[in-house]
């Protein structure tokens, strides 16, 4: 257990916003070798794929993570091994259902869909699920044991072979036609989820935590290992299918809604730029809040245990890291919110569509902070074993995410930024119930901290303006964000190094008082 939990989080950060950046380029390139009708065929069969992978995975990772580390602390690894093994054998299982269910029914589903070649993209995919499946269960192994450099390096794997294999096959392919070369692109995605599987089970072959374990006298009980593994990753994965399901209530209500003012293709349109465009852009820092939320899981589990004394440093911990990365991120999606769009988006929007995105994109701002703060201390208050608690604020915070875009988008002079508003106001609002209730449960301050966070928010803003005003004087609009954004990414890089360690110093030396 000699990972620390900061350095779990910043490993995940950082693999995770190289696979976003990989990410982000992947769908350019596929759309230049197989049109616009490639990139339909892929959107019509990757959601049913996520859909099961969600299906057969959800919650049990987390699990796995929770009641491992549980037994770990109180030096029971016969235990940890038999909720290991029961765990896996439900994810092989679901996932096996799953894949074939895609596989059997990938006509039918097709046919459904309208377009009968989409059958032969399923089938390519299929497989996937499967595999993902158990790399997520491997996943849960090591993060039980604080080491998230295998869950970071195996989701780099996946991102990237993803690409490369997909686009080669879409290339290689391409002369058979549209399907084949979309075919290509998923099998890719097989292909990735297959090496970052056979990289985990070498890990874990390779780890000897349930090596030469003795026999235990204790009989455990199959159906308590079964009942404990499900309590505990049903209401997790329940928590990760609200917001999905809110989200395709947004997609109906917010066109609906638009509709009564706007046509029905402007609207449509403009739900694109809220929820594709700027959403997916705002999603990208946030990466930082998932790690903590993954990381902390484990470590906090471990720590009610065993040393309930470095409970209150780690949850400040926790929070300081997901706040010096949304803060001043989202004080630079909110200055260079326009210079963004027309950088990405300048040769393809309309001036309309790129002024609309821009001011999508300043409510997006106060949305990172918001969400960034809701999966943290979702991610603490699992760890503090309330494992329904961010369910319930969550379940709550959608229903008025709801009302507020019922009430706000059929405003005239709110419309679609109603949409981002309820946004705001959701995470926003499970935020703070799931604060307040971490406060109430554990004594922990942040407040000599939010000094340098604040700071180091208002000084990179003065840079991101000062630079921005002179560079815009003298090049092009692009080349200023681009020389703007590096400064401004240079000089925030080696300031958030320097945080950093102050907070894993300050920590630490919590630590060693505690213990003393």
């Amino acid at each position: 257990m000699k990972n620390s939990f900061l350095k779990g989080a910043l490993w995940l950060t950082i693999c995770a916003l190289i696979g976003k950046v990989i990410g982000a380029f992947y769908r350019i390139p596929f759309s230049m070798i197989a049109g616009a009708e490639g990139v339909g065929l892929y959107q019509l069969v990757y959601p049913l794929y996520a859909l099961m992978l969600t299906f057969s995975t959800s919650g049990l990772p987390s699990s796995i993570s929770k009641l491992l580390s549980n037994s770990y602390a109180k030096n029971d690894y016969y235990l940890a091994k038999k909720y290991f093994k029961t765990s896996m054998t439900i994810i092989v299982i679901l996932s096996a259902v799953s894949s074939v269910i895609i596989a059997c029914f990938s006509m039918v589903i097709a046919k459904m869909q309208g377009n009968i070649d989409a059958t032969y993209c399923y089938l390519a995919i299929s497989p996937a699920v499967f595999f993902a499946g158990l790399v997520a269960g491997f996943r849960g192994y090591f993060q039980a044991k604080e080491n998230m450099v295998p869950s970071a390096i195996s989701s780099l794997i996946e991102q990237a072979l993803k690409v490369a294999v997909g686009l080669v096959l879409a290339y290689l392919l391409r002369h058979l036609g549209v399907v084949w070369s979309t075919m290509g692109v998923l099998f890719g995605v097989t292909a990735s989820e297959v090496v970052s599987f056979v990289y985990m089970y070498v890990l874990y072959m390779r780890d000897n935590t349930f090596k030469n374990l003795e026999t235990s006298n204790i009989n455990y009980s199959k159906k308590k290992i079964v009942s404990s593994v499900l309590a505990v990753s049903i209401p997790i994965a329940i928590g990760g299918l609200i917001m999905p399901i809110t989200m395709m209530i947004d997609s109906v209500l917010i066109v609906r809604i638009l509709s009564r003012t706007f046509s029905v293709g402007y609207s449509t349109n403009l739900f694109g730029l809220q929820s594709g465009v700027v959403g997916s852009l705002c999603n990208l820092p946030v990466v930082a809040s998932i790690a903590v939320q993954t990381a902390i899981l484990p470590k906090l589990t471990r720590e009610q245990t065993s040393d309930k004394q470095a409970t209150s440093s780690t949850i400040s911990s926790a929070f300081m890291f997901v706040l010096i990365v949304a803060l001043p991120v989202a004080v630079c999606y909110y200055i260079y919110s326009h210079q963004i769009i027309y950088f990405l988006y300048g040769k393809t929007f309309t001036l309309e569509q790129i002024d609309i995105c821009a001011r999508l994109i300043r409510y997006g701002a106060f949305n990172i902070i918001a969400l960034s703060l809701a999966q943290a201390s979702a991610g603490v208050l699992q760890g503090l074993g309330k494992i329904k608690t961010p369910v319930i604020t969550l379940a709550i915070s959608a229903i008025i995410k709801i009302i507020s875009v019922i009430i706000l988008v059929p405003m005239s002079n709110i419309n679609i930024y109603g949409a981002e508003i309820s946004d705001i106001i959701c995470y926003g609002f499970a935020a703070m119930l799931n604060i307040v209730i971490i406060v109430k449960n554990v004594k922990f301050s942040f407040y000599k901290n939010m000094v340098k966070i604040l700071l180091t928010s208002f000084f990179v803003g003065v840079i991101a303006v000062f630079s921005n005003f002179v560079l815009r004087k003298l090049v092009s609009a692009n080349f200023s964000f681009l020389i703007s954004g590096g400064i401004v990414a240079i000089i925030y890089s080696l300031i958030l190094i320097g945080v950093i360690k102050d907070i894993k110093q300050e920590y630490n030396g919590k630590i060693v008082v505690n213990k003393s």
